[in-house]
């Protein structure tokens, strides 16, 4: 079995996945890797490699980590990704000792010409021997000697005088895992943006066995200051200051180079040298000291401490890019003056832009050396960045903090109350934004139970949105369509127990569960049960921090507490429903669901008139076009002329979708006949007809003109039949044309015999045209009736004089005016004709004063059937104001065209009279 293999099989199913997710991770920016292990899990599932980089992280790992017949190779690049993440304070050690330069206990191998020499790797092994469990040590140690490297030629028999020399009486290490950064082949990988789950121990740890003792550093110091160096520091900050009295700073300089002399082994007075030389003004060069690394630590915690007196961020990130060695000790923990200086040094590389290298920098330990202030701080970092939704942001802090406080355990260090379950609740967040439900459900499990009822209802209200799903609480919404409320409810069914047991006075984060369980209870219909819970979260979110993440959800919050208000008909909060529903519509104007206002508009109508015509001109100011789409259903568009007037432009836009567009149109028809607002279902009725130009359209004003209570009185019957022909014709259904022509031609000669005779002989053409048999012989039978024979009149010649206008029709009969021209001037010499093609175009009311004075200027009029009927029935009111006879046109051939101007010619006067 290869040495990999031997590793690998000691490592626990939780650790080879842990392994396997940190690879996967790492292997993201490298297409190479990506397509190597994809290929191989794809060989191993029987399906694509396209399809395995589909599945999520944790799908991935879980298969890679339980997959068989894997190369040693790449076992080894997932042992050494577990150790990179969490064996890191065995490794910075072993490494420190032995003298090997890394970054955060990483070192690329592969870099490393030159053997470490055997007596500082025995060195190595014994320190982390001592200090470390002897099974992670011995994963560790097997793991170098399976590299091969260069670097470890030596490492064998290093591994063997250690185990020699090591004394009988070596203490016992703590039993809980290390974790942190580790060593790997290649440069240190970032923190996982997933959070680990909390170790059994520090989840199941009781309030009672934590004692409450601010006063105790997080871990212990080997070498801190003292009384004589706070002395020393206040007396360079009084010589800084100017104050009366206070040593030049000669003599300072002299006093602490003396301290520095009288005890060699007295590092932390080399504190004082760079602090004194940045308070003085030079230049901070450790070089200077001539010493030991532990020197120049002191000496650069000194220099950092005096550059944060006065605020320059600045000069201590370029101490930074100056000695990145020995700055970088700070933050890994590396240096015994790490206490004083690790909480400086992050806020200001935080504050010049550098985040990436303070926490790459940063580890759990150093956190700890930090002291409280500074893992509070980290904290409320860590949670600020979760309530904006930050979580890739949050989560290599919480790691921090969560890796902190294991280490605090393991040297018998002790936090405050609560802080491990704080830190777990925000890990369990974390994943939650991620997505990693099961691995939130876990950690929050042990905290739901505590006998701390803060905790405990925190807990269960974060284990509702698991339970859920759902990753944030801004997910937690009103569907956008009223049919899809049922889904939201049973979406949110299965939180809704913990959300009851989160909503507790003692739960800082009530607002969470109080919101979710009111909107729950809104999407099931139970509205008078959702007033309170969202009460509650209102009046919370209002005060301020009352969610841990989602602090977006206010608006909607008081949205629904509007609508719950209003639906419960109380009379007494009408007005303080409005204002909600205003106040929460603003913010959220275009995603406010249009069935939620219009339920609104109506509560509050039903409640007092005057504040439902209030509530509409408010809410208009606020969401516009979205108080259209919810009054059209409502009955308020009856009730709201300049609403009707709006819905009437917003249809009238072309560069609208045509069937929002049409959807306006029959809203404002409906409503506008509701209140008998003729004009505007008059301009519905001719808008429906413009976007009557396709299949959708035509269909749909085919069927509201099917019966006359959806048009009448906007268009009277025979306007509404001859738009219905017109649609039939363009769609291609002739019979269905011929029938309602032949049943229009019945009823005109029913009415008026001698005009029918003439309209009919159109209608039989316009049916003869179509290329069908006649649908009723009956109309034929009838023409035929009614064609009296008379014995013909003396022969006498006539001369018609005058004008005759012909408006209607479009390009296809305008290719027909050369002939009529032609053929007339031959029949009628003495009459002038006057053509209008007007097409199917909306804009016919710009040419209505040329059409006025056209038919003022004619003797008679033809109008053909084809076109816009509002313009057909303009035309018809001219003609009858100016006096003017006129006569229809129903064909569409040009001999259809010829029969219709003679019969207006009949009606001109005899140029002999």
């Amino acid at each position: 079995m290869h040495a990999w293999e031997r590793i690998w099989s000691r490592l626990t199913v939780e650790e080879r996945k842990l392994g396997a997710y940190e690879y996967i991770v790492q292997s993201e920016k490298i297409p190479a890797a990506v397509d190597a292990y994809a290929s191989f899990l794809a060989k191993e599932a029987k399906t694509r490699p396209s399809v395995v980089v589909g599945w999520s992280l944790e799908k991935r790992a879980d298969r890679l980590s339980r997959a068989g017949a894997i190369e040693p190779d790449f076992l080894g690049a997932m042992i050494t990704a577990w150790l990179v993440k969490r064996r890191g304070p065995l490794l910075a050690r072993f490494l420190d000792v032995a003298e090997i330069p890394n970054v955060n206990g990483v070192v690329d191998v592969r870099t490393t010409h030159q053997s470490v020499p055997t007596d500082r790797l025995v060195a190595a092994i014994r320190a982390i021997e001592a200090e470390f469990p002897s099974r992670d040590v011995g994963l560790y140690v097997d793991a170098i000697e399976a590299q091969g490297a260069v670097a470890w030629q030596n490492f064998a028999q290093a591994r063997r005088l250690a185990r020699k020399t090591t004394p009988p009486d070596t203490p016992s290490a703590s039993p809980i895992p290390a974790n942190g950064v580790a060593v790997g082949e290649g440069p240190a990988p970032s923190r996982s943006p997933t959070p680990r789950s909390l170790p059994p121990k520090v989840a199941s740890i009781s309030p009672d066995r934590i004692a409450s003792d601010p006063g105790d550093p997080y871990l212990a110091d080997t070498e801190g200051l003292t009384a004589l160096d706070d002395l020393l520091t206040d007396a360079i900050v009084a010589t800084a200051s100017h104050v009366t009295g206070a040593l030049t700073f000669d003599r300072l300089r002299a006093v602490v180079e003396e301290t520095t002399r009288l005890n060699a082994t007295r590092h932390r007075s080399s504190f004082h040298l760079g602090f004194l030389d940045v308070v003085e003004g030079r230049e901070a060069d450790p070089d200077s000291t001539q010493s030991s690394e532990r020197v120049r630590g002191w000496y650069l915690a000194g220099a950092i401490k005096a550059f944060a007196r006065r605020g320059d961020n600045v000069g201590i990130a370029a101490l930074l890019d100056r000695y990145p060695f020995d700055v970088r000790r700070l933050l890994g923990d590396r240096h015994e003056a790490c206490g004083e200086a690790v909480g400086l040094l992050f806020d200001a590389l935080c504050a010049t832009g550098r985040r990436p290298d303070a926490l790459s920098a940063l580890v759990p330990t150093a956190v700890c050396k930090g002291r409280e202030a500074f893992f509070e701080r980290l904290l409320s970092e860590a949670m600020g960045l979760l309530a904006a939704s930050r979580a890739a942001d949050a989560s290599p802090i919480v790691a921090l903090l969560t890796d902190a406080i294991e280490a605090q355990w393991r040297r018998d260090s002790r936090p405050r109350a609560g802080l491990a379950e704080e830190v777990a609740i925000l890990r369990a967040l974390a994943l939650r934004l991620h997505g990693g439900f099961d691995r939130a459900a876990v950690i929050l499990a042990p905290i739901a139970t505590s006998g701390d009822p803060t905790l405990a209802s925190q807990a269960r209200s974060d284990l509702g949105l698991v339970a859920c799903r759902v990753r944030s609480l801004t997910e937690i919404r009103l569907p956008e369509s009223a049919a899809d409320q049922p889904s939201t409810a049973r979406l949110l069914a299965p939180g809704r127990g913990d959300f009851e047991h989160g909503s507790i006075a003692q739960n800082p984060h009530r607002a969470q569960a109080d919101y979710a369980l009111g909107v729950s209870f809104l999407a099931s219909g139970d509205v008078d049960a959702a007033r309170a819970p969202l009460e509650r979260a209102v009046s919370s979110l209002l005060g301020g921090d009352a969610v841990a993440e989602g602090h977006g959800v206010l608006p909607r919050a008081r949205l629904y507490l509007g609508l719950a208000l209003a639906e419960s008909l109380d009379v007494g909060r009408a007005e303080e429903a409005l204002d909600h529903v205003v106040a929460g519509a603003g913010s959220i104007r275009n995603e406010v669901p249009v069935y939620v206002l219009s339920r609104v508009l109506t509560a509050l109508a039903a409640m007092r008139a005057e504040l439902g015509a209030r509530a509409v001109v408010a809410l208009y100011d606020v969401v516009g076009e979205r108080l259209l789409d919810a009054a059209s259903g409502s009955g308020l568009l009856a009730a709201h002329e300049a609403l009707r007037e709006a819905l009437g432009v917003r249809m009238e836009d072309p560069r609208r979708n045509r069937r929002v567009r049409s959807d306006d149109a029959v809203a404002l028809l409906r409503d506008s006949l509701a209140c008998f607002d003729i004009p505007r279902a008059t301009r519905a009725l001719s808008a429906l007809e413009e976007l009557a130009d396709d299949t959708e359209g035509r269909a749909r004003l085919l069927a509201l003109l099917e019966h006359r209570t959806n048009y009448d009185p906007a268009w009277d019957i025979v306007e509404a039949t001859d738009a219905r022909v017109r649609l039939l014709e363009a769609g291609g259904r002739y019979a269905d044309a011929a029938v309602l022509l032949a049943a229009t031609a019945h009823e005109t000669l029913s009415k008026d015999g001698e005009r029918g005779l003439a309209i009919t002989d159109g209608v039989l053409d316009r049916i003869d045209a179509y290329g069908i048999e006649l649908p009723d012989a009956g109309l034929s039978a009838r023409v035929e009736a009614l064609r009296r024979p008379s014995i013909p009149d003396a022969p006498r010649t006539r001369r018609p004089v005058g004008r005759v206008y012909f408006v209607g029709g479009n390009e296809v009969q305008a290719r027909y005016e050369a002939w009529l021209r032609a053929e007339a001037a031959i029949l009628w010499p003495d009459v002038a004709l006057d053509f209008d093609f007007t097409g199917w175009s909306s804009n016919w009311g710009r040419s209505i004063p040329m059409i006025e004075a056209r038919i003022a200027d004619a003797r008679a009029v033809v109008i053909m059937r084809f076109i816009r009927t509002m313009l057909g029935r303009t035309v018809r009111d001219l003609c009858g104001r100016h006096g003017r006879p006129w006569v229809a046109c129903t064909g569409h051939g040009r001999e259809s065209l010829l029969g219709a101007i003679g019969r207006a010619v009949a009606l001109l006067p005899d140029a002999q009279t």
